[in-house]
């Protein structure tokens, strides 16, 4: 008998909420941003910061365009 590890890569943007899984949890929630190997969608270190914006699913925040307002 073979005991087979399987490695699931968690993409950036997204997030794992358990261990086994052959699939991602879901997107970063709106307002915070997930490096890969996030455990929950909204990571406390990953608030993105003023002058940014960081919509649902970000892997990383985007600098806000000059004259775009963003709603908190």
């Amino acid at each position: 008998m073979f005991l087979i590890d399987v490695i699931f890569f968690l993409f950036a943007g997204y997030y794992c909420d358990g261990s086994g899984l052959v699939k991602e949890s879901g997107p970063c929630a709106a307002g915070f941003y997930c490096p890969a190997g996030q455990s929950t969608s909204s990571p406390q270190a990953y608030i993105c910061p003023k002058g940014f914006e960081c919509p649902t699913g970000s892997a990383a925040p985007s600098a806000c365009v000059r004259g775009k307002i963003i709603v908190d």
